[in-house]
C-alpha cells in the first residue's frame, strides 16, 4: 500500500458546489441521524443517532448502549453485520453520506491503510 500509518495534513483547493439532496432515503437518514436510531423494539424514549453518539461521551450512556448492543448482538447469534443491528444501521447511514459525498474510494483507501496498521501492530504486540 502506498500510505503509511502516519497522519498527513491535506487541505482542499478549489471552488465547491452544494447540489440539494432530494431522494427519498435523505428524509429516512435524517430521521434516524436527528430523531429515532432504534436500539430496541419499544424504546422508552426516541433518540437520533447524534443525540446519542454526543451522550456517549458526555455521560454514562454509553454503558447502556453497550449492553443494548450486546443484546441485540446475542440476539442475531454474533451477527453485527446483520441488516438489522442497529450498529450495522449506522455504518449503513454513514456509507450513504459518505456516497453523497463522493469520497467513497477515498474513505476505503484510508479504511485499508488503517486496517493494515491496525494489523501491523497487533503482530508486534
Amino acid at each position: 500500500m502506498e500510505d503509511d500509518c502516519t497522519a498527513k495534513k491535506g487541505e482542499l483547493k478549489g471552488n465547491f458546489t452544494a447540489n440539494p439532496v432530494t431522494d427519498k432515503d435523505w428524509q429516512e437518514f435524517k430521521n434516524f441521524y436527528i430523531d429515532d436510531w432504534r436500539l430496541e423494539k419499544k424504546p422508552k424514549q426516541r433518540l437520533g443517532f447524534i443525540t446519542l453518539r454526543n451522550s456517549l461521551y458526555h455521560s454514562l450512556i454509553g454503558d447502556s448502549i453497550d449492553e443494548l448492543l450486546d443484546q441485540k448482538t446475542k440476539e442475531l447469534n454474533n451477527g453485527v453485520t446483520d441488516p438489522d443491528h442497529p450498529s450495522q444501521i449506522a455504518v449503513n447511514w454513514l456509507n450513504y453520506i459518505i456516497g453523497l459525498a463522493g469520497v467513497s474510494v477515498e474513505v476505503d483507501t484510508r479504511a485499508k491503510v488503517y486496517s493494515a496498521c491496525v494489523s501491523e501492530i497487533m503482530n508486534q504486540l
